[in-house]
């Protein structure tokens, strides 16, 4: 009896802890007008080449990027 009342007021505690740290209570909602409707943004050959070129160094670093 004595362990399950120990239990029940850790479990009350942490509840209570977690209901206090921000974050985990009511969250705002920022709605942003998106106007590409989730399409990715269009890039062009040669930049889509320069994101993956740090990427490409780091695998092998005489690539042919």
């Amino acid at each position: 009896m004595r362990k399950i009342r120990y239990v029940l007021i850790v479990l009350l505690f942490v509840s209570l802890l977690l209901l206090l740290v921000p974050g985990c209570g009511n969250k705002k909602v920022v709605t942003k007008s998106d106007d590409t409707e989730g399409r990715p943004e269009r890039v062009t050959g040669y930049e889509a080449m320069q994101y993956c070129e740090p990427a490409a160094d780091k695998w092998e670093k005489e690539n042919w990027v």
